[in-house]
């Protein structure tokens, strides 16, 4: 009852956890809008004339895929940027972000375990913001997801600060600003927050108090055999390869399918690249409400749970795809609504599919598993682009192809994670949960502290 007054007492729009939690959130949104503003701001980089009359002069044959069967209304279809870069090197350069999260992510945990989110999150923004803002300066010289594809279409068509540099300068800016306010209100405790109340500061500490014997960090081992011989981590790896086929090839490449096989202008490819995420934002919150739901209720085992939104998440978006790779620019529309549902669809894996495995089968070693599934499901980020690139680089056509190579590898995932697939806890995992949470948990010791002081033992 004491508890329950001491959280009442301080308005929800006065927590500072929720303060926090919005940050959080504003920072997703600076790190996404640094991931995908690349594949909007190609678009209108890239020197398209120049590059369809290199085709013209190495081949005699004019694909029959680019007649003007939908003329261009207007000249804002292509803005003639000053890079004259193949589709190959496009996907090349696409693909380019990946191979820094590949390396980082190997040693996320440890970093993050050391240094904490304060310094390793907002340190990472501050770098990436510094690498975007020199990026048109590195270009230069050779020649949230939805937030940058939205408004990175209409600064193509600006002309102020020549219009795609702006997409990095803005990405970069707001890095900056969020980093401040991340730096200022963001603890790796709560015991350090200077702005924090006492009872919100209490309440934090009460809840987050880990009723498990502390241990030192020397005596957790990982069991990497079982690990990496454990058919329900594999059938883990093998969906996230393959539905991350299918999410980087939409994050990727959706500006150039849209620009190319649809042809819509400039301006509207921006709003309508990032169409299909403000239909996944929906959609995640409303498969995360109805996947409590099930489990609450124990209307299905958490591992048919698992396995039931992932073949939503896997299975409808393959369907979706096969649907695409026979759009034309004459059904555009229908083409967006498709890339709208089979986006959003991906979401069910997010709220209740096999991104939440990991923590199933192994809560005490859940970040090194999930270090080991998301570093190997960053490949298909390094080779969708290029893929994609080096099938439509002479017939736009082959876009067919590349939808029909996504729905195969999304159909394989769903098959292996519906067979060896697992929600529930491994033998191999039942044991040092107690260390591992204590090790993990920088809290517990000074919370188990907190609580003697609090008690008066």
């Amino acid at each position: 009852m004491e508890e329950t007054n001491s959280k009442s007492s301080v308005p929800f729009w006065r927590l500072m956890r929720v303060a926090v939690t919005f940050l959080g959130f504003l920072g997703m949104i600076a790190h996404f809008s640094q991931k995908v503003n690349v594949g909007i701001a190609l678009v209108c980089m890239v020197n398209h004339s120049a590059i369809e009359q290199n085709k013209l002069n190495s081949t005699t044959t004019l694909i029959a895929h680019t007649n003007d069967s939908c003329p261009q209304t207007n000249n804002t279809n292509h803005i003639e940027g000053p890079f004259i870069w193949t589709k190959t090197m496009q996907g090349i350069i696409l693909g380019a972000y990946f191979w820094g999260y590949i390396i980082t992510q190997i040693r996320a945990g440890y970093l993050a375990g050391r240094f904490g989110p304060r310094f390793l999150f907002g340190g990472a923004i501050i770098v990436s913001s510094l690498v975007i803002a020199f990026m048109p300066i590195v270009a230069s010289v050779q020649a949230g997801s939805i937030f940058a594809l939205s408004i990175g279409g209409l600064m193509c068509s600006w002309h102020f600060a020549g219009g795609w540099p702006l997409i990095f300068y803005s990405a970069a800016v707001f890095g900056f600003v969020w980093d401040i306010f991340w730096i200022l209100f963001y603890t790796n405790s709560p015991r350090n927050h200077r702005f924090i109340s006492t009872q919100e500061k209490e309440c934090i500490l009460q809840n987050t108090q880990q009723q498990l014997p502390n241990s030192n960090k020397n005596d957790f081992h990982v069991p990497w055999r079982a690990i990496l011989t454990s058919p329900a981590c594999w059938a883990l790896f093998i969906i996230h390869m393959c539905n991350n086929w299918g999410t980087y090839t939409f994050l990727t490449s959706i500006p150039k399918y849209i620009d190319e096989v649809l042809k819509f202008n400039i301006k509207s490819n921006g709003f309508l690249s990032a169409l299909p995420y403000i239909a996944l934002c929906i959609n995640i919150n409303i498969s995360g409400i109805i996947v409590d739901v099930i489990i609450r209720k124990n209307l299905l085992t958490t591992t048919n749970t698992r396995k039931l939104f992932t073949i939503f998440g896997s299975l409808l978006p393959a369907i979706f795809m096969i649907g695409l790779a026979f759009m034309t620019c004459q059904l555009k529309y229908v083409a967006v609504v498709l890339l709208t549902i089979g986006v959003a669809f991906q979401d069910c894996c997010f709220g209740g599919g096999y991104l939440l495995v990991a923590n199933d089968i192994a809560p005490a070693y859940t970040g090194i598993v999930f270090d080991i599934s998301n570093t190997l499901a960053t490949i298909p980020g390094i080779v969708s682009p290029y893929v994609v690139g080096a099938l439509t680089e002479k017939d736009p056509s082959n876009w067919l192809i590349v939808f029909f190579i996504c729905a195969a590898i999304y159909i394989i995932g769903t098959i292996v994670f519906t067979l060896l697939g697992s929600g529930e806890l491994q033998p191999w995992a039942r044991t040092s949960i107690a260390a591992r949470v204590s090790f993990e948990n920088p809290l517990s010791k000074e919370n188990d502290q907190s609580v003697k002081i609090n008690n008066g033992s």
